[in-house]
């Protein structure tokens, strides 16, 4: 584990095995999301982007809540379990008494997958927000190629033939 500073203590990083780990770590204020916080957290998440040691990152929180918004009042309505999931803000939803092992395990599994068609997904999505319809195609399609062939494609199919689970990764 590689423990990271992010300049303040209302934000915690540690990379795990391919994962990077962000704690909101503000439990006495519910993990309201104030300047001081908010800006290290954007930071980290830019920082995160160029860093080839991370294949996926968790956001969690320190404390009962995940976080209870923005900070304009002090006060703020926490987000629940099942309207995350709802708002599709959260991937998954883990049990209170098991999440800490499954959501580390479930970020394990992105970040040892696949990661350079990830990243061409998310290439795709961030500019299909802004582009048309046609240059999102066209962008698509000229990501789709560099997936065959490559060195994640090729672990794919032989693990495939062979039975057995593709090490991405090493």
């Amino acid at each position: 584990m590689i423990n990271i500073n992010t300049g303040t203590e209302e934000l915690l990083r540690h990379i795990e095995d391919r994962v990077c780990v962000i704690t909101l770590n503000k439990p006495d204020k519910r993990n309201v999301l104030g300047y001081i916080l908010i800006t290290a957290l954007r930071g980290t998440l830019i920082l995160v982007e160029e860093d080839d040691r991370i294949g996926c990152v968790m956001i969690t929180s320190a404390g009962t809540t995940f976080f209870s918004g923005n900070d304009v009042s002090g006060m703020g309505a926490a987000q629940s379990d099942a309207k995350g999931a709802e708002l599709r803000i959260f991937n998954k939803v883990f049990p209170d008494q098991t999440f800490r092992e499954d959501s580390l395990e479930f970020a394990r599994s992105i970040a040892n997958g696949q990661t350079m068609a990830l990243e061409r997904m998310k290439l795709n999505l961030n500019r299909g927000v802004t582009q048309s319809r046609k240059d999102s195609l066209a962008l698509e399609a000229e990501n789709l190629m560099p997936s065959f062939g490559n060195s994640e494609s090729k672990e794919a199919i032989s693990a495939f033939m062979e039975k057995r689970t593709p090490i991405f990764h090493k």
